[in-house]
């Protein structure tokens, strides 16, 4: 997974949603039926599991994409995926840290939430969750809006 992040944040940006969706489909990813940007994973448990966002100021372009890089497991199995979730989060990030150096670190109610700002100007946001993890990828334009706001 972590090739196909690298791929995202090296894509060409700004990146048209046509250009997107090509990409989702290199990737593997399967089109959600009925939903424009959203999407299944092979870690899907046959719910859409991410999406890509809609430039709000040119809604022909991509913001970035949003995965799931778990399953999200049942919040009544918690207990028993914590450790297993963390674990994975802790693999993600020592492959992001090899790619993308040191990332800026927060805290945050669920973990620790790391995000890199990239050369080309996107961005890399590993959420950690303790049924789940999730990747943000932000064009350069997303990145910038970020930091100002």
């Amino acid at each position: 997974m972590a090739a196909i992040i690298k791929a995202w944040t090296e894509a060409p940006w700004p990146l048209t949603m046509q250009e997107a969706f090509t990409l989702r489909d290199q990737c593997g990813w399967t089109a959600s039926p009925g939903c424009y940007s959203s999407f299944c994973t092979p870690v899907s448990d046959g719910e859409p599991d991410g999406h890509i966002l809609v430039n709000y100021g040119d809604q022909s372009l991509t913001s970035g994409v949003d995965v799931m890089v778990t399953t999200r497991a049942q919040l009544r199995f918690e207990e028993r995926t914590t450790a297993i979730t963390g674990s994975i989060y802790r693999e993600y990030l020592s492959a992001f840290l090899s790619l993308y150096g040191r990332p800026k670190e927060e805290y945050e109610e669920t973990g620790l939430y790391v995000d890199w700002i990239l050369q080309n100007g996107s961005s890399v946001f590993l959420s950690p969750g303790s049924t789940f993890i999730e990747v943000y990828v932000r064009s350069p334009e997303a990145t910038v809006d970020a930091i100002l706001n």
